[in-house]
């Protein structure tokens, strides 16, 4: 299991399943490209569906607090809008796409956390 990015010897932040991103919009929107080679234990690829399907369904529990950055999080947490408006989406197999609420400087550094795993 590997999130987009994991942290090295001195707890930075360095890529895993993601091997790069890019900041647009104001620092407000991240584009993640994904290795076309990352794997399941099973053989299946992982794909930047594995990471949307999961940020969709953890924002019924409790953790869901880390990822109010993201556009809508809260409330669709709440229940005022539906997941499908959450900031995350697919821009194919291997490109994730985020949009935040605000500039967050330490954005990729969240990205750590099992809270982003995919599923």
């Amino acid at each position: 299991m590997e999130d987009l990015y994991t942290l090295d010897k001195d707890d930075k932040p360095v890529p895993a399943v993601a091997k790069s991103y890019e900041k647009l919009e104001d620092e407000k929107k991240y584009v993640f490209k994904l290795h076309e080679d990352a794997k399941w234990s099973n053989g299946a690829l992982v794909t930047a569906k594995n990471f949307v399907y999961v940020w969709q369904h953890a924002l019924n529990h409790e953790c869901a607090y880390i990822m109010f950055d993201v556009k809508n999080t809260e409330k669709t947490n709440k229940g005022e809008v539906p997941a499908g408006q959450l900031g995350v989406k697919t821009v194919d197999d291997y490109i994730l796409e985020i949009e935040l609420e605000t500039a967050v400087p330490y954005f990729v550094s969240l990205t750590v956390f099992p809270t982003f795993y995919p599923l």
